[in-house]
């Protein structure tokens, strides 16, 4: 669990109290680390020993969008209860599946909403709890459509994750993935020592991966005809899936073994089992298959992303699609089911590696699902299925192959954006269009390519005419961020003056909904981006040495801003996707640099800004110290600053800041002084 693990620590311990009456919430971006971290609290509790510890009964179920209220499971559970004489157990209900109500009407939503007045009353007459798995954006309207109901709450646990898989509904009810990340940080500029734009790390071949969007899986819509690409996608034969008709006497063993975790498994095993001692039709056997695929998936959904489980669910889809008939109305629902297993499972693996196969076998199957039958492919499956495939392709573009899969990332995405206009799918044209936007800027960074950036620009500006930021203002803010991203990149190639203006501009924007006290993360990655547009700016104007002195000043408020917002965001658990240490070794650089150019008669001012920046330089070193590039670099920073010091304040000036420098640094400073 890694930085969520005291989080989870404290969750397991509240629930294990047993507690009545009481209102918990757990707040998780990640929609696939929610469902496993609620499926693990459900485990915990579930086993023999801990029933026999604690009276705490954990009750796991899923909101229907059909159907959103809560209290109607909640009620016929507690009604079933009684009859069966266990009123003295403690249950506390966990309900998840509340960010599908995103893609719900406002009626839908509201009808949700509006439920959880009633659960208000009923938690101060029942002996029970309740916690409410949901995205920070739900929090925030659930803050302001039901503030009574907030107020009522007991603990909030908050959990680190971006934006990832969500449940997503199709016409079988069928959950399945795209993905998409925010910007990856580019290459810091010269006088800098951080990254600047960063949305996210690139510690880690991984940090590279996009983000999973909350409204994955759903058709897109565009008004312009998609530039042709060199590098077509490649289709795979319709005869690629397995060559065998039956399982191995190993692969049955296995199968046996996942299937005796859940009781709705072992039942359709056992049928399969006795149809084919039977002899049954290949048509018969398929559709038996197919039906294992699917409750396999379903646990899956709810939480259980097992490697057993998971190679459980892809060996039966293959199975059926052995024998499943080309035009089958079940066949493209199906391959496009087998390439997200296939991408869940890649997710399993630690290596990137390890996660290739996985992820050439998903784009593999996305590509047979789009050589179904014309008749079988609606618009919207041929948008579903071409944004799932331009998210595998993403993927394995931070593993291998980088520019080809880029490449083809974007011709699927166009693909899917050509069938749905946006005048009907706003929001999903929206997050398309981000999607576009990402791709674009990575392909930028590897192919130095300056019509990348304005492509991703373009993509971004589409974006943002159809994101609401009063509906959805994280979203929002992460665009208008990605737009300062690219504005900022294209700076480096063309107009650096014009485009860096855009670029704070798009970054002040995005801070409007970014605030430290609903998004401390988010507003420190934002902020921090701040401060390296003005910063660069600054640079351009070295003939103007006031209208320079002012952005100087603009840049160290937005680095100080950022500090602090991290400060925030750490200190409740969050994590931060930008090197906070090269955000401290930059606000000291401004420093500095202010402190030379004020006017002698300012002395304070400038005495002020000298200790500040040293107090950053050491601040940098906590972090720096085992860097040896980084800390040869933050040396180099000390000794100027050492050397201002005698400049400005004297030799008492210099020797107060030889004191606060840690003495096995000492020589290397002293050298340069």
């Amino acid at each position: 669990m890694g930085i969520n693990q005291e989080a989870y620590h404290q969750l397991h311990l509240t629930a294990g109290l047993s507690l009545r009456r009481q209102l918990f919430f757990a707040v998780c971006d990640d929609i696939v680390l929610q469902g496993q971290l609620a499926y693990q609290l459900d485990a915990d509790y579930g086993d023999e020993e801990a029933a026999a510890s604690s009276s705490t009964t954990i009750v796991t179920f899923w909101i229907d969008p059909q159907q959103p209220s809560p209290l109607r499971p909640i009620l016929d559970w507690l009604k079933h209860h009684r009859l069966q004489g266990k009123s003295s157990e403690v249950p506390l209900f966990q309900v998840l599946g509340i960010d599908r109500l995103t893609q719900q009407s406002p009626a839908v939503q509201n009808q949700f909403l509006a439920s959880l007045s009633r659960l208000e009353l009923l938690l101060t007459r029942v002996d029970m709890s309740l916690l409410l798995w949901l995205p920070r954006p739900w929090l925030q309207k659930l803050k302001r459509g039901v503030p009574g109901f907030w107020r009522m709450r007991s603990r909030l646990f908050e959990f680190a994750g971006e934006p990832s898989p969500s449940a997503v509904e199709h016409d079988a009810d069928r959950l399945w993935i795209r993905s998409v990340r925010d910007l990856n940080r580019p290459d810091p500029p010269p006088e800098l020592s951080g990254p600047p734009p960063a949305e996210i790390s690139a510690a880690n071949p991984l940090s590279v991966l996009w983000t999973m969007l909350e409204d994955a899986g759903r058709s897109m819509g565009v008004e312009m005809a998609p530039p042709d690409l060199p590098v077509p996608l490649i289709l795979a034969p319709p005869g690629a899936v397995p060559e065998s008709a039956s399982l191995s006497s190993e692969s049955a063993e296995a199968v046996s073994e996942v299937c005796h975790r859940y009781a709705e498994l072992e039942a359709h095993w056992q049928q399969i089992q006795v149809l084919n001692q039977q002899q049954a039709g290949p048509l018969t056997l398929a559709q038996l298959y197919l039906g294992l695929g699917q409750l396999c998936r379903d646990r899956v959904e709810a939480g259980d992303s097992s490697p057993e489980l998971l190679d459980l669910a892809i060996t039966a889809y293959r199975q059926s699609l052995l024998t499943l008939p080309l035009n089958s109305p079940d066949r493209c629902d199906s391959l496009n089911d087998l390439g997200s297993l296939y991408w869940l499972r890649s997710q399993t693996e630690t290596r990137g590696d390890a996660m290739v196969p996985w992820l050439e076998q998903s784009t593999e199957a996305y590509c047979q699902a789009l050589q179904v039958p014309d008749a079988l492919l609606n618009p919207d499956a041929i948008a579903r299925i071409n944004a799932n495939l331009g998210a595998a392709y993403g993927l394995l573009a931070g593993l291998t192959d980088s520019v080809v899969n880029l490449k083809r990332a974007v011709q699927a995405y166009q693909q899917a954006i050509a069938v749905r206009p946006a005048a009907t799918h706003s929001l999903e044209y929206a997050s398309l269009q981000n999607s576009l936007g990402s791709v674009h800027w990575q392909l930028s960074q590897l192919e130095a390519d300056a019509d990348h950036l304005r492509q991703a620009i373009l993509a971004y500006s589409e974006a943002l005419q159809y994101r609401s930021p009063e509906a959805d203002p994280a979203d929002f803010a992460m665009v208008q961020n990605n737009l300062g991203i690219a504005y900022w990149s294209l700076s480096q190639h063309e107009q650096p003056g014009y485009l860096l203006e855009q670029s704070i501009q798009a970054y002040q924007i995005a801070l409007e909904f970014r605030q430290v006290t609903t998004d401390p993360a988010g507003c420190a990655a934002t902020c921090n981006n701040l401060g390296t547009a003005y910063w660069d700016l600054a640079q351009h104007h070295s003939q103007h040495p006031d209208q320079q002195l002012a952005y100087w000043r603009q840049s160290v408020a937005a680095y100080e801003a950022a500090l602090e917002a991290a400060q925030q965001a750490q200190g409740v658990g969050l994590a931060l996707n930008f090197d906070v240490w090269a955000t401290f070794h930059s606000a000291g650089v401004v420093h500095d640099h202010i402190a030379q150019r004020l006017p002698e008669p300012l002395a304070d001012e400038r005495s002020h800004h000298l200790q500040r920046a040293l107090a950053l330089y050491l601040q940098a070193l906590v972090g720096w110290r085992n860097d040896s590039h980084r800390l040869s670099l933050l040396t180099d920073s000390l000794a100027h600053n050492v050397r201002s010091h005698f400049e400005i304040l004297g030799m008492a000036g210099q020797q107060q800041a030889l004191s606060q420098v840690p003495p096995e640094l000492l020589p290397d400073i002293m050298a340069q002084v």
